[in-house]
């Protein structure tokens, strides 16, 4: 039966590119294209839940497609099916949301006719990239796999060149479909924030004073270099499995992005691409590295197989987590999200592979729970949280959060779209991230402890990042929605905002359930995983997990989201139903209610910019007195400075400085990423002396 299903897939796959071109020559409107899009891309989904639900068994079909030695086969087992319900899953909202408000194009019109926000490719891109995308989920062979991944980088690279006008905001179609970086006007520019002349700064100069933008060649170039390492990981023998692993975790390190970089935070290249980058390529990187190193093992992996994903899992947790906070933009804080979740699925994978070296099936049945809890709802809150980010970004005019506020009063509906997403990856209960989270702490509190220093290191190393990704995450969701959606506004722009409608709606709906699903009902999921848990661990997880309650063993207390969920809206009812009963009555008149800010005078209707929160929010600058002096790193040379390298604060004075000034110096404030380096680096130091304390 699976013989069927997996040519079903791969015809659904191809039909992909095929109509998303052949609409693009018959000039379709956007919306129907979009729509064609989402229902291939939906159909895909229910035929892979089938087949994960049905425990069909592996299947596998050769095409005879290239030379002999470089065939395409195409393998259909559970984890490859589940991996490919998320991609086609995620990607059909993406297409839904992004042809919502694409006009038809004229027959016959020149791509120099068409708005200055819409792509000359249309939804080519996106169908390219995630038809190349589901064939990397269920390659079978190296050939396919490369080929696959290029594909999908090819279709990536492509989404973010896109055209776009300068002056006003983009519309919602532009920032999700991928309009050109450099015509989008900086969202802090105000008309203070220019040159001599008056004239706003150029677009070259926005480009490149922002930091955090993308170089999209450079990540085509890394996923070029993952199906180049996983080719090779795939045409080597059996016996040099060590490096088949190393080639193969290399390959997910460049696609996962668990290498801390500064690419990725911008909103320049569109939400469709970033949704792509940071939320459907994670998933299918960490798959994808799953499903081969099990393979590669051929029984138990080595011990050290464990400590790659471990180490580096566990920095891009804390990392992104510590960036997330003090993120300047509501997408930065949105896409930092994903990368700290992202690492802390890596850690859950770390802890299956040390599971499976040690031999402890049970353990490695809840690592394994953990990992794809963690995968799921990182795909499916980052994609819902990111395009929920570029539609208050659109009808908001910024994403900054010193120039926005208030947005639940002009978009309610986004802003729930966007606590929802959030809520797949605050790590808070009850949601499924957190019943994620809680697994892997089960798996590393059960774990027997080895003699030695480096087992109560490594333990304690992973139970540091699994604590302190958690705090973050929570940090990082409280600031974001208190900051930019709570409030008043703070620009007369974001007072402007309408609410979106439409297929908006339907995407925000469709996946605002989904995460909500897998929040309160974990276990459902994981017992529909069952085949793929069995795959990974070679045990399946049985009793421990039910419908309403995940336990580390059978007959012990566990975590139970549901009834937790309950008894929250049981006290929400309560607090409403008390606020309403003593709100009764008639009130005494007095002065208008400034929702906690200082009464803004006649002439300042949004209230005295002095007043305003700066979007630092918990982590404003520490200064030099507070930390220790490091030394610091100096090349031989120095780069010459430029005026685009001038990212002015809030309330200065600001001129741009020409390359012949000389760079200002910030000697009074130490940046804040110094802080969590400080706590592990104090962290690994006494947890050394005390078990050296205890080894004497």
């Amino acid at each position: 039966m699976s013989d069927p299903l997996l040519a079903l897939l791969l015809v659904l796959l191809v039909l992909m590119p095929v109509f998303a071109l052949a609409a693009r020559s018959a000039r379709l409107g956007g919306a129907s294209v979009a729509s064609g899009l989402a229902v291939l891309a939906l159909s895909g989904t229910m035929v892979a839940l089938a087949a994960l639900a049905l425990d069909a068994p592996p299947a596998m079909l050769a095409l005879p497609i290239g030379p002999t030695s470089f065939g395409l086969r195409f393998l259909l087992d559970p984890v490859a099916a589940g991996l490919l319900a998320l991609v086609l899953g995620c990607g059909a909202v993406v297409a839904l949301v992004a042809g919502s408000d694409r006009p038809p194009a004229r027959r016959g019109a020149a791509a120099a006719d068409l708005p200055a926000h819409v792509s000359p490719l249309g939804p080519v891109p996106i169908a390219l990239a995630l038809a190349g995308f589901g064939l990397a989920a269920v390659a079978g062979d190296g050939g396919s796999l490369a080929t696959g991944l290029a594909i999908g980088g090819l279709g990536t690279w492509i989404g973010g060149l896109g055209r776009g006008a300068s002056g006003s905001p983009a519309p919602v179609g532009a920032l999700i479909a991928g309009p050109d970086p450099a015509a989008i006007p900086d969202p802090a520019a105000a008309p203070d924030r220019t040159s001599a002349g008056g004239a706003t700064p150029s677009a070259a100069a926005a480009h490149a004073a922002d930091p955090d933008l993308p170089a999209g060649s450079a990540r085509l170039a890394a996923t070029l270099f993952a199906a180049a390492a996983l080719l090779v990981a795939l045409t080597l023998d059996d016996p040099a499995r060590h490096a088949r692993y190393l080639c193969a975790f290399a390959a997910a390190a460049a696609l996962a992005g668990l290498v801390p970089t500064r690419a990725g935070t911008s909103p320049a290249r569109g939400a469709a691409v970033t949704v792509l980058l940071e939320a459907i390529q994670p998933t299918l990187a960490l798959g994808l590295l799953a499903r081969l190193t099990l393979n590669f093992a051929a029984g138990a992996p080595p011990v050290w197989w464990a400590l790659p994903p471990l180490l580096l899992g566990g920095a891009m947790a804390v990392l992104a987590g510590w960036r997330g906070v003090q993120a300047p933009t509501l997408t930065g804080i949105v896409t930092l999200a994903s990368r700290r979740q992202t690492g802390l699925a890596a850690v859950s994978f770390g802890l299956l592979l040390l599971a499976r070296a040690v031999d402890l099936p049970a353990l490695a049945a809840l690592a394994t729970g953990a990992f794809l809890l963690l995968l799921v709802t990182q795909a499916l809150g980052a994609t819902l949280a990111i395009l929920a980010a570029a539609t208050l970004q659109a009808g908001a005019g910024s994403d900054r959060l010193d120039r926005i506020g208030g947005l639940v009063h002009f978009m309610p509906v986004t802003t729930l779209a966007l606590g929802a997403g959030f809520g797949g990856l605050a790590l808070l209960p009850p949601s499924g991230a957190f019943a994620g989270v809680y697994l892997a702490l089960q798996a590393v509190l059960a774990t027997p402890r080895g003699t030695g220093l480096a087992p109560a290191l490594l333990s304690a190393f992973v139970v540091l990042a699994l604590a302190l990704g958690i705090a973050l995450a929570a940090m990082g969701a409280v600031r974001a929605l208190g900051v930019a959606c709570l409030g008043r506004p703070r620009a007369p722009r974001t007072a402007g905002a309408k609410e979106v409608a439409g297929p908006l709606r339907a995407a925000w709906i469709m996946l605002a359930v989904a995460v909500g699903a897998v929040g309160l009902f974990p276990g459902l999921l994981l017992r529909l995983a069952d085949p793929a848990v069995l795959q990974l661990a070679g045990t399946e997880l049985g009793a421990r997990v039910g419908v309403l309650q995940l336990a580390p063993a059978t007959r012990v207390p566990g975590y139970a989201p549901l009834p937790l969920a309950l008894l929250l809206a049981v006290f929400g009812g309560i607090l409403a139903w008390l606020h309403r009963r003593q709100g009764g009555g008639e009130g005494n008149s007095g002065p208008a209610w400034q929702q906690g800010f200082s009464p803004a005078p006649p002439w300042l209707p949004f209230g005295d910019p002095g007043t305003q929160s700066t979007g630092e929010g918990f982590v404003p600058p520490i200064g030099a007195a507070a930390l220790p002096r490091l030394p610091a790193l100096r090349w031989p040379f120095q780069l010459p400075r430029r005026a685009e390298d001038v990212s002015p604060r809030r309330g200065d004075a600001v001129s741009l400085r020409t390359s012949a000034g000389p760079a200002p110096r910030r000697g009074a404030d130490v940046s804040p990423r110094a802080v969590p380096l400080l706590l592990l680096l104090g962290m690994g130091v006494a947890l050394a002396v005390l078990a050296c304390l205890g080894a004497a």
